[in-house]
């Protein structure tokens, strides 16, 4: 009996191995939705799997769910409340649904316990940027940067007349369709997001946002391309990190820009009918 037993729990630690696993190469695949059903269907078994409440939190951000992603995190957390990699990914959910407060506790609390921990120092820059604590912020951004330049190299400045030269050639690039469409948009530029305005969305909308369209589409998506936005407001600051990052500006303002489109429209980014 204790021998079967024992085949009974290596059976189960067996299974538990391959589907952590599983949900790992999903993840690293670039497929966080599999990465989320392998790791629930373990926690359906064992509510308290560390690893798998981690990989729901990690997948879940990169599917844009932070309300996903915060739940995981914080139940990860009340297991173990000392985890640097999980308050970080709790401070990163926690800023995308518009919460400074909580991402701003779990960012401190993250870097206090892992100081070489880059993406908690980049997301404390994001807050006090936000928070308008300008020097802190650089000295912060400097500090992720110096941990990891690929990941959080300090962006470069995009100034008024670079991007209304990059925007007229991401324009310019659109489908014929879509650039007629936007040729009846006025296009602005401002710092940073409205924190109000993201939070009259449920979920909330990222503070990352690189660009928003003005107004409400119409409900009937026939109209919607008859009555474009009363304007698209691009965010400098956010800009600049993603154009950083991607090293193309052009091609940074046009996913927004085909990004935006497909919102008002209520279409995916992929739909054929933004393509003609």
């Amino acid at each position: 009996m204790r021998g079967g037993g024992e085949g009974v729990r290596a059976d189960a630690a067996t299974v538990t191995a391959m589907r952590l696993a599983e949900a790992r190469a999903a993840l690293d695949d670039g497929d966080p939705q599999t990465a989320i059903v392998e790791a629930e269907e373990l926690l359906d078994v064992d509510p308290e799997n560390l690893d798998a409440l981690f990989l729901v939190g990690d997948a879940s951000l990169e599917l844009g769910d932070a309300l996903g992603a915060r739940a995981a995190y914080e139940r990860y957390l009340e297991l173990c409340p000392e985890d640097p990699g999980a308050l970080s990914g709790l401070a990163v959910a926690c800023f995308d649904l518009t919460d400074l407060d909580g991402s701003l506790s779990a960012a401190r609390q993250a870097v206090a316990l892992e100081p070489q921990l880059a993406e908690a120092w980049h997301q404390l820059a994001l807050i006090l940027e936000l928070r308008g604590e300008a020097k802190e912020a650089r000295q912060n951004q400097r500090r992720a940067a110096e941990l990891e330049p690929d990941t959080f190299p300090i962006p470069a400045p995009v100034p008024q007349a670079a991007f209304t030269q990059a925007l007229n050639r991401a324009q310019a690039s659109l489908p014929k369709r879509l650039r007629a469409w936007y040729a009846q948009v006025p296009m602005e530029l401002f710092p940073l997001p409205d924190l109000d305005e993201l939070r009259r969305s449920s979920p909330p909308i990222s503070p990352s946002v690189v660009a928003l369209s003005q107004g409400a589409p119409p409900e009937d998506p026939v109209a919607a391309w008859e009555r474009p936005p009363s304007a698209l407001r691009f965010f400098q600051k956010n800009l600049e990190r993603e154009a950083t990052f991607s090293g193309d500006l052009v091609a940074t303002l046009r996913d927004a820009l085909i990004r935006e489109a497909a919102e008002w429209l209520g279409l995916s980014p992929d739909d054929a009918q933004l393509d003609r």
